[in-house]
């Protein structure tokens, strides 16, 4: 729950901001209520601007009840447990005491998640705004990239005669796409079972988003090659990480798996790749066994990309180096 200070309430209307100039001191604050109470109330305190105007927040999160004041204070009574009744205050009568026991029983078998973008190779927290940097060749057109012979001696030796314009788009695709992973905090006192983070996106011009399995293979030059172009999906391809790709959107679903207390997990990777500016607003809802309902997490993306020229030589030696290695 929330107490707001600065903020006029109109019934059944919106609320007015008025602002306050005057702040109080948190540590005042938590001394005062927590010297008045059976047991230490958690609950934070912070000033947050809303139209250019200063609004004291107080910030109370589900915790272990009842509480009740150990001494008379104003018009409340000691030993006394408040209920909100609507918009009204009551005394809580046993049954609704007992109730909020059994409460305290059902929020500590809940686990209580959170997540953000997360980098699961080093292990980096990213927070819930990212910026992918991703670079846009310019590559020669298709028909000026050379093919290779097709003597009887490169069909001896199975050489790929279109071995240079699949690694054009090799190098297109993974200069475009950035990987993107989560990590998933479980700060419950339960283990979270079969975690699932899912979302969609509509499709844009030169937007994609792709899995592990539509991430582009490099050519090879001779021998059986793989596909070099993205958004094939092998049916071997197991990943933690799907992405389906639907007729007006793409469908994202990252499983992360079970999650102990107060442990964290972090999922597989999948990439995206846009070739212009663009932010893009994710609504992410969070699934688990054991959770009684998803929750929805906002998350914010800016794709910066930068452009540059790859002549047909720079093509052709990074090619043939790729075939050295």
């Amino acid at each position: 729950a929330y107490i707001l200070i600065g903020v006029q309430e109109v019934k059944e209307g919106k609320s007015i901001v008025i602002g306050t100039t005057e702040h109080l001191e948190e540590a005042n604050l938590q001394q005062f209520v927590n010297s008045k109470t059976n047991k230490p109330i958690n609950f934070s305190y912070e000033v947050f601007v809303s139209d250019q105007k200063q609004v004291d927040v107080i910030q109370i999160p589900v915790q272990e009840r009842p509480f009740f004041l150990l001494h008379d204070f104003g018009k409340l009574s000691k030993d006394k447990v408040y209920i909100r009744r609507g918009s009204s205050t009551d005394t809580a009568d046993p049954d609704e005491i007992a109730k909020m026991g059994a409460a305290i029983f059902e929020t500590k078998q809940t686990p209580n998640l959170s997540f953000q973008f997360g980098e699961k190779s080093s292990r980096t927290i990213m927070g819930s705004k990212l910026v992918l940097m991703s670079e846009v060749l310019l590559l020669p057109e298709k028909s000026e990239i050379p093919t290779i012979g097709r003597d009887l001696a490169s069909i001896a030796e199975m050489i790929n005669s279109s071995y240079y314009r699949e690694f054009a788009d090799y190098l297109f695709y993974t200069s475009l796409f950035r990987p993107i992973g989560f990590v998933v905090f479980n700060n419950g006192e339960t283990v979270a079972r079969n975690v699932k983070v899912q979302f969609s996106q509509p499709k844009l011009d030169q937007f994609f988003i792709s899995d592990s399995s539509g991430y582009p293979h490099k050519p090879q030059y001779s021998g059986i090659a793989l596909p070099a172009v993205r958004g094939i999906k092998s049916v071997f391809d197991k990943t933690g990480v799907d992405v389906e790709d639907r007729d007006d959107k793409w469908e994202v679903s990252v499983e992360v798996g079970s999650i102990q207390p107060g442990a964290q997990a972090w999922s597989d990777v999948f990439y995206i790749g846009e070739s212009t500016p663009y932010d893009l607003n994710l609504m992410a809802t969070v699934y688990a066994d054991n959770l009684p309902r998803p929750f929805q997490v906002n998350l914010e993306i800016s794709i910066v990309p930068k452009k540059r020229s790859v002549s047909l030589d720079e093509l052709i030696e990074a090619a043939n180096a790729s075939n050295e290695e």
